[in-house]
């Protein structure tokens, strides 16, 4: 399934780098951290 965020100026530029330096994409990171939510979630 594929979704469009909206996220402000600010913060894209910081995320994106944070992803290469992790040598993952955004949309990993974004996906990695809502499988967290989640996960508390059913916890």
């Amino acid at each position: 399934m594929s979704i469009t965020l909206e996220l402000s100026d600010e913060v894209t530029p910081q995320a994106e780098q944070y992803a290469r330096q992790q040598g993952r994409s955004l949309a990993a990171l974004v996906e990695e951290y809502l499988r967290q939510v989640v996960a508390k979630q059913v916890a």
